[in-house]
Order: C-alpha cells, then structure tokens, then sequence
C-alpha cells in the first residue's frame, strides 16, 4: 500500500473522512501533508530516541539532556529502579513512570507491547521504521510540566502546557510565545485551562532552544522542562497524535502553522 493510501485510510477510520491534501487548511490536513511530502534525514534520526539525544547535544549542550540511567535491548536487561522513566527508542507513547513494583510491571508490559510492534505503519509516521529498538531508563525530574513548543521553521507558534495531576486528570494550556494565554484547545484527552499560566523564568531560554532545534524543519513539536531552573530536552514530535485531532479549534490552529508548502520533498526509502 503506498503512504498516501495509508495516509487517507487512517483518517477515514480516525475522522471519517479524507484528508485535503491539494488544499490542506486545517491543523490534521497540513500534518497529512506532511507525512507525505516532508521527508528528511533528520527526521529519521529524531524519531530515535536515543539518537536524538546526539543531535540535540550537539545543538543545544548536553546540559540539557535528562541522565540516561540504563539502556537494554529489552526490558528484561533492565533493573528494577524507581523513580525513574522507561521509554522505547522507536515509537511514541510508551513512556511509563517508575514509582513502585506495580508501575515497574505496567511498564514491562507497555514495552514489551512495543518491542513487538514498528510504530506508525498504520498512521504514515513513516520516519519511526527507522529507530533503533531498545530501552532507555531516565531520571526524573523535579517538575513534570510539559512545555511543548510547536513551530515552523525555527518559529514558535505556540505552546501547549501539559499539566498532570496525581491522581487526576491532565490539563492543557496554550500560551502565544509571549507567554500571553490563547482560549484555545487542542488535546481532546485534555481539559482545558481558562486562566492566565505563570511561565517560568527561563522561558527566554526555553523559547530560544526550541527556536535552535525547530530551525530545519518545517513543523515540529519541541517538547521541553523545566526544573530547578533548567531547561531539559524531552523530545521532538513531527505529527502529534498522527494528525487526528478532534477538538473544535482545528482550523484555527491550522492557519497558525503558514510553513512554506511550495516544493514538495521526495520520500526517503
């Protein structure tokens, strides 16, 4: 099946309908666009999660890199720790937080699901087939907001706060690059927030990083943190949630993304 096919598939199931890619106006269109007309080298080596941390060091400094505490070809090279955090190198979506004996087997069972299986076959996240399969344990952090910069060209758009509540639900702030709240929402399994969000005082910094590593790429969502005062790198996301989005701002946040839709790159084997 070619990527296109796959591409139009995966909305009819997830939107019920096709994507529009000769005029691709809203937010999931332009990420459909993307997943077929926008392939780089970079792309591939971003999507490996171990990877990445190279080419974000190399751009940014390796302070900004979270420790990695273990790496193993599956999870059963691992040792118990906790906290900590367990992600896949090659997918999106099976990151799992340590606490306890119980949180350690959910996570076992997350990745072994994951080493199992090549993420984004189904939704034309073509770039995922090429990361290296293994398991990487990080430190945690003091603060687990996440701030997530999305932005074209080396220009931020706007961010997307992820505040988590433990125990609770996950809400979701969007915040112009000023730092200035927009009533907007994108995140369908988040609430949305309808106040004001205090930015942290190495917003500067943060806002300059995600602007260094955005600079080559068309979109990419740059997910950062902060804690303690610094700015850590959490990861890079070139079609947040495949392009499906269903809240009612869509449109809205389609217009914001104006990347340069003039050329077309091939597909890379």
């Amino acid at each position: 099946m070619t990527l296109r096919k796959t591409v139009e598939r995966y909305c009819l199931k997830k939107l019920g309908r096709k994507p529009d890619l000769g005029n691709p106006r809203s937010y999931n269109d332009k990420i459909q666009w993307l997943k077929l007309y926008d392939h780089t080298e970079a792309q591939k080596v971003c999507c490996d999660k171990l990877a990445a941390r190279k080419y974000v060091a190399d751009r940014i400094g390796a302070e900004h890199i979270v420790p990695v505490l273990q790496v193993a070809e599956c999870f059963a090279g691992l040792k118990f720790r906790a906290p900590s955090i367990i992600k896949a190198t090659h997918d999106s979506g099976s990151t799992t937080i340590v606490r306890d004996a119980a949180s350690w087997r959910r996570a076992s069972e997350r990745i072994e699901r994951a080493m199992g299986r090549t993420y984004g076959v189904a939704s034309g996240e073509w770039a995922y087939a090429f990361a290296e399969r293994a398991v990487i344990v990080e430190d945690v952090l003091t603060e687990n907001n996440d701030y997530r910069f999305h932005c074209c060209e080396g220009r931020i758009k706007w961010v997307q706060i992820s505040t988590p509540k433990d125990p609770g639900p996950i809400y979701e702030t969007i915040l112009d690059p000023d730092g200035e709240y927009l009533p907007l929402h994108l995140a369908c399994r988040m609430i949305p927030t309808r106040e004001p969000y205090a930015v942290p005082a190495n917003w500067p910094l943060m806002k300059q990083i995600a602007e260094t590593l955005s600079k080559e790429f068309r979109y990419v969502r740059v997910d950062l943190y902060s804690s303690r005062g610094r700015v850590y790198f959490s990861e890079m996301t070139f079609w947040p949630k495949a392009g499906c989005y269903t809240t009612k701002d869509n449109l809205k946040f389609g217009q914001m993304l104006d990347f340069d839709m003039s050329f077309k790159r091939p597909p890379l084997a």
